[in-house]
């Protein structure tokens, strides 16, 4: 197994843990850094997709915690919960994926 396939499944991992266990988008940052070896394009691509493939935890979730979680937050910051609910995977994989290029760039 090549060293980068390496580094993005660590990467999955790592995301998946992340927002199962801290359900904030922030937490983006953390999850690409295993991505910093990659070359900038795999780097901020892998990260995107990583970031985009989140969506897949709303199957694992339970759908009423996820609803109660999506109206607080939505409240709080003025919008309503479904489209928070849409819009997060999209701000989790904008995060990773300039992180997983910041990253990238700084190892060089």
């Amino acid at each position: 197994m090549s060293i980068n396939k390496l580094l993005i499944m660590i990467s999955i991992i790592m995301a998946y843990i992340f927002i199962i266990f801290i359900p904030y988008a922030w937490t983006g940052i953390f999850a690409s850094i295993p991505l910093y070896r990659l070359r900038l394009k795999l780097a901020g691509g892998a990260g995107f997709l990583i970031g985009i493939s989140t969506i897949s935890i709303y199957v694992i979730y339970p759908n009423q915690k996820l609803m109660d979680l999506s109206n607080i937050i939505g409240n709080a910051i003025g919008i309503p919960g479904i489209i928070l609910l849409i819009i997060y995977p999209l701000f989790y994989a904008i995060i990773m994926m300039l992180s997983a290029l910041l990253f990238s760039e700084v190892k060089k």
